[in-house]
């Protein structure tokens, strides 16, 4: 199989990743001032979800006929917090296809690195075989890779609530991640900061009934339900202990 058979774009330049980076400050400089970072007590607090028709028709009371609330009740206040959340959902769903897009492309750019990977250790096989001991620790190296694969394990479908964060540890190795679920999640690989922060520019964004392969060193994630909607879920497998 050549290369050729694949679709590969012209490749970033060093410069391409300079001014994507800066572009992406750029954002995070503007919208930081208005994110919330929740506490672990908070994200399990009941969201709006899809009681949004609800949400708007008590706004619609309170503007129309504010003659029974009390003084300090304060409608500003309620209309403020619907326009962020009307903004918030625009910009998540602009961002939503550039994130779409960037985990679709590494997924595929991953699949045609793989199969190329594959046809250079099937040619180093044949050529080990034929006696030339100077590949031998190439070939060695990569077979580690696969230490362990088809050791017992299981798949678990786990269900992550509105806006929450959890951590999965004992992640089988070069497992796929499979959103099952109804809203967008995050994935990224579990670490001290990755606990502490909401998400970050290294999380991957994992669409509706989409998977993504997990890195070999992804053996304990951190997910994000990015969404207020209840329904997050998605599957993975685990080590057995």
């Amino acid at each position: 199989m050549s290369s050729t058979q694949f679709t590969i774009g012209p490749g970033l330049t060093p410069q391409n990743l300079i001014d994507i980076k800066a572009h992406e400050d750029a954002i995070m400089a503007i919208l930081s001032p208005h994110l919330v970072n929740l506490t672990p007590e908070q994200m399990h607090q009941r969201a709006m979800g899809k009681k949004a028709g609800y949400v708007d028709e008590m706004l619609k009371l309170a503007t129309e006929q504010p003659g029974f609330l009390p003084s300090t009740f304060s409608v500003a206040d309620f209309t403020k917090v619907k326009s962020y959340i009307s903004d918030i959902l625009d910009i998540q769903a602009h961002g939503s296809a550039f994130t779409e897009g960037l985990s679709e492309t590494g997924f595929w750019y991953g699949h045609i690195a793989m199969e190329l990977a594959d046809r250079v250790y099937k040619l180093g096989q044949e050529e080990a075989k034929r006696g030339n001991t100077a590949i031998g620790a190439y070939m060695e190296r990569a077979s580690r890779y696969f230490a362990g694969q088809g050791q017992k394990g299981h798949a678990a479908e786990i269900e992550i609530g509105a806006g929450a964060k959890l951590t999965v540890d004992n992640v089988s190795v070069g497992t796929p991640f499979t959103n099952t679920g109804r809203t967008a999640v995050s994935v990224e690989k579990a670490t001290a900061a990755s606990s502490l922060a909401r998400t970050s520019s290294n999380a991957v964004t994992v669409q509706p009934g989409t998977q993504f392969q997990l890195p070999d060193d992804f053996t304990a994630i951190s997910v994000t339900n990015l969404s207020a909607d209840t329904g997050g879920k998605f599957k993975v497998k685990l080590r057995a202990h």
